[in-house]
């Protein structure tokens, strides 16, 4: 039984995390994750020691009420209610309140993320969240048991809000960094972001640089991927692994279903 994070997260490995820890290393010194996303993977790595990032201000805003105040975040969580006319009305309020206490804010993050529509977190381009609500049935925001596990493990954690490169340059040799960017585009129409910043061609070319570096500094590192020949390409002189997975989202009519993505390492796997 795997733990699950207090967020849904387009992307995010709950489903393929038997395949991905098959394939980490088993001994390492620090971990990282710079697109920490639901954060699902740290969760299930569970290490002493962890630094965490992410570029979407909110959702880091989220990870450190959660680690630094549980039972201020349950507590606001508790006052919600999964109705269609209270979604909006507290959708409204995240996106024109400037300064909303910070348990309550996260609490409206998750409650948002848990209500709307398909767990999509979404952005528009003057960075209000415009996802619809999701008529789901029941309270699936209050699920204050896995809230408080989740709390539980990120205590082990830095959580931070910044470039990923800030963060990788951190690591050292017998480090981990576990990548989990926004995909290359399998076809022009693939969802692969959240906000107005799109992850271009031109940024995946600066994470394969990336990643070389980490290798010659003697930092083990994973990158999670589409099977795109250009991701083929840049990894061509490092190991590569299938990850079958199941897609939740997609904008292409039958785009839904078992997918097949890469597991890229720069070391061995017995």
């Amino acid at each position: 039984m795997y733990q699950r994070s207090f967020l849904k997260w387009v992307g995010g490995k709950y489903r393929s995390l038997s395949q991905l820890l098959d394939l980490f290393p088993k001994e390492f010194n620090v971990y990282y994750e710079p697109f920490m996303g639901s954060g699902v993977v740290y969760f299930n790595v569970a290490p002493p020691q962890a630094v965490l990032n992410d570029v979407e201000g909110s959702l880091v805003t989220t990870f450190r009420s959660v680690k630094r105040d549980v039972e201020g975040v349950c507590d606001q969580l508790d006052l919600l209610e999964n109705v269609e006319d209270a979604y909006y009305d507290i959708r409204y309020d995240f996106n024109n309140t400037a300064q909303i206490m910070t348990g309550k804010r996260a609490a409206q993050f998750i409650y948002m993320n848990k209500c709307g529509y398909n767990g999509l977190y979404r952005v528009n381009k003057r960075g209000y969240v415009n996802v619809a609500f999701g008529k789901r049935e029941g309270d699936p925001h209050k699920d204050f048991e896995n809230v408080r596990a989740c709390s539980k493990l990120l205590q082990a954690a830095s959580v931070m809000n910044a470039d990923y490169r800030d963060i990788t340059s951190l690591a050292r040799s017998g480090d981990f960094v576990y990548l989990d960017p926004p995909y290359h585009k399998e076809v022009p129409s693939s969802f692969t972001g959240y906000n107005s910043q799109e992850f271009s061609e031109e940024d995946h070319r600066r994470l394969f640089e990336e990643c070389k570096a980490l290798s010659e500094r003697g930092v083990l590192f994973a990158l999670s991927n589409s099977n795109t020949k250009l991701v083929k390409d840049l990894y061509k002189n490092f190991y590569k692994f299938p990850v079958y997975t199941a897609r939740t989202v997609s904008r292409v009519v039958g785009g839904r279903g078992l997918s097949t993505e890469i597991l890229i390492t720069n070391y061995t796997v017995k």
